[in-house]
Parts: C-alpha cells; structure tokens; sequence
C-alpha cells in the first residue's frame, strides 16, 4: 500500500505542475517537456518494428530539428531517474 500511496503522490504532483524535485528536474518542467514532445508530433509517425523486422535500420534523418532537440531532451532526463 505504500508503493501505491507513492506513485498516487508522483501523479498528483506531475498533474499539478509542482515545483517539487524529482530525479534532477521538477514536476513542471518534466511537465513542460512531455507537453513539447506530444505537441512536437515527432511521436505521430513513430512505428513499433514488428516481429521478424530488421532491428537495425538506421533512423530517419528526415525528421525536423526541433524533434531531435526534444528527443535530446527526453533521452537526458530518463538517464536520471
């Protein structure tokens, strides 16, 4: 039950925009990222490789800058927590 209690408490305060810390940022900033990358709409086009596809294509270089700075961004703050 103290598990749940904390996630319930990491939830409430990523909802609220909290100026609390967390794994080297805040809420709201980690907020304000996840809101940049889901209006960047770098995600719309991503697809999942299925099963038995070549695992190692290279990636796309066709996708804006703008994508690769919040993808930056993103990849920066899950290496903290």
């Amino acid at each position: 039950m103290v598990k749940l209690a904390a996630a319930a408490e990491h939830l409430q305060s990523y909802l609220d925009h909290a100026d609390r810390p967390v794994a080297g940022t805040t809420y709201s900033a980690l907020h304000d990222l996840i809101e940049k990358i889901d209006a960047s709409h770098c995600l719309d086009t991503a697809v999942a490789p299925s099963v038995g596809s070549e695992m190692n294509q290279q990636p796309s270089t066709s996708e804006p800058d703008e994508c690769k700075l919040i993808f930056r961004r993103a990849v920066k703050f899950l290496t903290v927590i």
